[in-house]
């Protein structure tokens, strides 16, 4: 192996291990807006984390939600979607991402699983699927130019909000 394959395929790496810390970032902020106990944020750190994860996205980057969000484009209307979010708590697990990474380009799709409490009706959901990405190194990092659901299931786990507990950190007890 040469030195330039080396070096290729240590950016390849390296442009993984930042993609996935992007979306690691990416469902911390999307999980940042509600409380532990199944509440909504104060509107200010609401709007703070939606614009965090609108960050995650080119500056003119797109999220096609379908049903969910409809076709939306650029930060600010991304983040102004995620402030409007219709859940009272949120737990997003992005994994097992596979990457074609092309220069300063990638195609990504990422397997999910999110449990949520929907507002609505404080129904606790299960939602699983697929989210496929092309992503786009820029002078600001790795970020998510176009983002879309390719699949997206959903499983009522329980009628009752309460039934999603906290244990750590807020240390309610099993019944």
């Amino acid at each position: 192996m040469t030195i330039e394959e080396l070096e290729a395929r240590i950016e390849k790496l390296e442009a993984r291990a930042d993609m996935d810390a992007l979306m690691q970032r990416y469902a911390a902020a999307a999980d940042r807006k509600y409380t532990a106990l199944g509440q909504k944020q104060p509107p200010e750190a609401v709007a703070a984390a939606a614009r965090d994860q609108a960050e995650c996205f080119t500056v003119d980057g797109r999220w096609s939600g379908g049903g969910f969000g409809g076709d939306l484009q650029g930060r600010a209307a991304i983040a102004g979607f995620f402030e409007t979010s219709p859940w009272l708590f949120t737990a997003h697990h992005y994994g097992a991402p596979s990457m074609d990474i092309a220069g300063d380009g990638a195609q990504v799709r990422w397997r999910l699983l999110e449990i949520g409490i929907r507002e609505q009706d404080g129904k606790v959901l299960l939602l699983t699927g697929a989210v496929s990405q092309h992503c786009r190194r820029t002078g600001e990092g790795w970020r998510i130019a176009q983002m879309a659901f390719e699949s997206l299931h959903a499983i009522c786990l329980a009628e009752l909000p309460t039934e999603l507990r906290c244990l750590i950190p807020a240390g309610e007890v099993l019944s």
